[in-house]
């Protein structure tokens, strides 16, 4: 298996995470990534990041930030069939938790204290990127939640990568290009399995006499 055929699941095992997260993503693509991104800021704002994990803790954010951009902008780019609603139903499912005009400092507890209670039906985004950050959390270690952050997202953005579509590619230089081109570019320069050779692939298949 290529490291760009998962998307999460290497880190998840790598990190002894998988029995607590691996349901997360085992769900579409679109959906993980909303999931995840949710989940991220309501770490980044739940928790206290020290000056020792600032850098990580951006990256990850810049990750996630990005791959949402692309399911709303791009959708096709990010994974043949992304659904760009689902930042729409996300959000609709968020304001209406808030209900209401809440700081951004105050937005991850104000989470926390609804996104609980029976009134948020089961599988609201919101509530199962809040049962995703807790469990990170509860890692107890700062450090180790952003590296498992961290992996999720570079072993999906990979992933996304390698999926994508050429023609989509060179579609997209001609407005500036994206950064998902430059990595299914680093994908194919070290030899990793892109789209076309996928489909290209061949497989023995043994028929019985």
């Amino acid at each position: 298996m290529e490291f760009n055929d998962v998307r999460g699941q290497w880190t998840l095992e790598h990190r002894g995470c998988h029995k607590k997260l691996g349901w997360s993503l085992e769900r579409p693509l679109d959906e993980s990534v909303v999931l995840w991104h949710l989940a991220t800021d309501f770490c980044f704002y739940y928790t206290r990041t020290s000056s020792e994990h600032a850098e990580r803790t951006n990256r990850c954010r810049q990750i996630s930030n990005y791959m949402v951009h692309l399911l709303s902008e791009s959708p096709e780019m990010l994974f043949p069939g992304s659904r760009k609603n689902l930042c729409r139903v996300a959000y609709a499912q968020l304001y209406d938790i808030l209900k209401g005009h809440v700081m951004e400092n105050e937005l991850a507890q104000k989470v926390v204290d609804i996104v609980e209670s029976p009134q948020v039906s089961q599988g609201c985004f919101v509530r199962d990127a809040r049962l995703i950050a807790k469990r990170l959390i509860r890692l107890g270690d700062d450090n180790k939640m952003w590296e498992v952050i961290q992996g999720v997202w570079i072993e999906m953005l990979c992933f996304s990568a390698g999926r994508c579509r050429g023609y989509l590619h060179a579609k997209s230089i001609g407005t500036g290009g994206e950064y998902l081109s430059n990595i299914w570019l680093l994908l194919h320069c070290t030899g990793m399995e892109t789209l076309q050779h996928k489909l290209q692939r061949t497989q023995k298949l043994r028929l019985s006499n």
